[in-house]
């Protein structure tokens, strides 16, 4: 029935998805749209042609892509452009494998992808979205990074996962629903352990635990010098990591079309 009403919708989101005008595209995504989504059901999407990736409606990734078409094209765009067949890169913070499959797909079979995952309901999406993509070049680490070993507790909202985190996360839609203990390691301590490997590139989005994760990671930093591609979620954090990382003589830029959070951090020997 929803897709009826969607049907109908299509001036709607057909002009959101590409009007160049903002104008009422947040009321019109807030009022009309996303209450005929459903709160139940999966489907499965494309993502630029590239690769595959089943989603729940209701979480903000599925709206993102019933919407628009695509989530965060830009940066999806960057990982392709700036990773070759045979690379190795991280995806720290893999939730459901968006980013993943599409790296696992653009280094092929000779280049390998590990993945960062803790949350237990994510990771059998992630596992999904691999087997779906036929990947046999990806590495689940089932693990929160940071910068200690040992165990830290993580807020999982019942009603979006994408937006499970070590503090209770503001931008979840309702409620902060269950805590659950997970491991941590460092970064580092898993490079060293796979033979310290040439990585190229690493997203990391982990909902705030960005620096933690950063300071686990000086070593890997220091040897690969991997282009960064993170979320920063406010002004402060995004000093607190340049601070960690400009001393390794990274900078950074925001390409065009990224998101206002996302930025990009580049080793620069000049």
């Amino acid at each position: 029935m929803w897709k009826i009403f969607w049907l109908l919708a299509s001036p709607i989101w057909l002009y959101v998805r590409f009007s160049p005008f903002n104008k009422g595209k947040g009321f019109l995504v807030k009022n009309i749209l996303i209450p005929i989504i459903p709160k139940e059901g999966f489907m499965e999407s494309s993502i630029l042609g590239k690769a595959k990736i089943k989603l729940g409606y209701a979480g903000a990734l599925g709206r993102w892509m019933l919407i628009d078409g695509i989530f965060e094209k830009a940066e999806i765009q960057y990982v392709i452009d700036h990773l070759k067949k045979g690379d190795m890169a991280y995806d720290i913070g893999a939730n459901i494998g968006y980013f993943t499959v599409i790296m696992g797909v653009v280094v092929s079979g000779e280049g390998k992808i590990s993945s960062f995952e803790p949350m237990p309901n994510n990771l059998v999406k992630l596992k999904e979205n691999i087997i779906l993509n036929n990947l046999k070049n990806i590495t689940i680490n089932e693990i929160a990074l940071s910068d200690r070993t040992g165990e830290i507790q993580m807020h999982s909202p019942v009603d979006d996962l994408a937006f499970a985190s070590i503090y209770t996360p503001d931008n979840a839609s309702t409620n902060t629903g269950n805590i659950i203990n997970v491991k941590t390691d460092l970064l580092d301590n898993i490079w060293t352990n796979s033979g310290e490997p040439d990585i190229s590139v690493i997203k990391l989005d982990v909902e705030g635990a960005e620096v933690a994760v950063l300071k686990g990671a000086l070593n890997c930093l220091k040897t690969c010098k991997p282009k960064i591609l993170l979320e920063a979620n406010s002004e402060e954090e995004f000093n607190s990591i340049r601070k960690i990382i400009e001393p390794l003589n990274y900078t950074y830029y925001q390409p065009k079309g990224f998101k206002k959070w996302n930025w990009v951090f580049f080793y620069d020997a000049n």
